[in-house]
């Protein structure tokens, strides 16, 4: 089940707590996830790679 966060108390609360996103950009929706089961894969995330320059590797100019 999926509650969304509405008082700033719990937001406060959500954004101490250890959690990262996958995309790093700024969030302003909070969900609360109250599972039932769980089951899936764990991922490790590593650090962001450099941005691919297309400019700097144009072949067409």
């Amino acid at each position: 089940m999926a509650t969304r966060l509405e008082l700033q108390s719990e937001i406060d609360a959500a954004e101490a707590l250890p959690l990262t996103p996958w995309i790093p950009t700024l969030k302003y929706r909070w969900v609360r996830l109250s599972p039932t089961s769980i089951t899936g894969r764990r991922f490790q995330r590593g650090p962001e790679p450099d941005r691919y320059d297309a400019a700097a590797n144009d072949q067409w100019t």
